[in-house]
């Protein structure tokens, strides 16, 4: 099966990371994993497709789905996030509750083709790994969607930075169940990525981003102590509250078949 020019420049580009994929070719789809600086969210599978000669998509595929009782909740975390963002999009799966983000493009330039399959790429993998703790705080910390939201855009630095931190990995077809495993060679590829983005930043522009990255972790450690901290209070209170008379009645009882 031949393959279309745009899906000949995702190939070309995934080999000059050094990123190790599956190629579908019936498909005309690439899938491969990623690492993501997150503290909680270890990474995602991204599915690039070519679905002509002028369209190609890329999707950030997370590697949890979202509980049933949590959807409505990261509904509203998607639609905050989302209203704010130019180039792409969250989605989720209301019936499995799969989460992504996805970036497409048409192309009419074929002569920049290179660069926008890279950029396409990168700013799924940087917009996954920038939301992807919200998700986690929101599902499992309590904290609402707008805060998660703020907490995800406060520590934006104007740059994407995402590639940095990511190595491609094989993935399997399936959403759900893929497989990662570090590949050396894509990591120290990336790596240069992002040290040119850093050579071209200010010394007060680094400052203000390792600044606003160790707040947040910072802010991030703050709720889940206090999480913890809410949690034992529930529990002690729960232990210390008086005894109802039917719970007091059943004690006796128990303790006289006891004996």
């Amino acid at each position: 099966m031949s393959m279309y020019r745009i899906e000949t420049a995702i190939k070309e580009y995934l080999d000059s990371q050094n990123w190790r994929y599956k190629h579908e070719e019936d498909k005309h789809r690439f899938i491969f994993g990623m690492k993501l600086d997150c503290d909680n969210v270890d990474g995602c599978m991204l599915a690039v497709t070519a679905r002509d000669e002028e369209d190609m998509s890329c999707k950030a595929i997370y590697e949890f789905n979202v509980p049933e009782e949590a959807r409505t909740k990261i509904v509203e975390y998607t639609t905050r996030a989302n209203y704010g963002l130019f180039l792409g999009n969250f989605q989720m799966d209301l019936d499995d509750g799969e989460v992504l983000y996805q970036t497409a493009m048409v192309f009419y330039d074929h002569t920049a083709m290179q660069q926008e399959v890279r950029r396409l790429i990168q700013v799924a993998i940087h917009m996954a790994e920038r939301y992807g703790q919200g998700f986690y705080d929101v599902i499992h910390y309590g904290v609402s969607p707008e805060d998660a939201v703020k907490a995800a855009e406060g520590d934006n630095s104007g740059r994407s930075i995402g590639s940095g931190r990511s190595s491609g990995t094989s993935g399997s077809s399936s959403s759900s169940s893929s497989s990662r495993s570090t590949a050396s060679s894509g990591s120290s590829s990336a790596s240069n990525e992002f040290l040119d983005l850093v050579a071209e930043m200010t010394d007060e522009q680094l400052t203000a981003m390792v600044e606003a990255v160790q707040s947040e972790q910072d802010a991030r450690r703050r709720r889940r102590e206090e999480e913890e901290r809410r949690r034992a209070a529930e529990e002690a209170a729960k232990k210390a509250a008086p005894l109802s008379l039917k719970d007091k009645l059943r004690r006796l009882i128990g303790g006289d078949d006891d004996r």
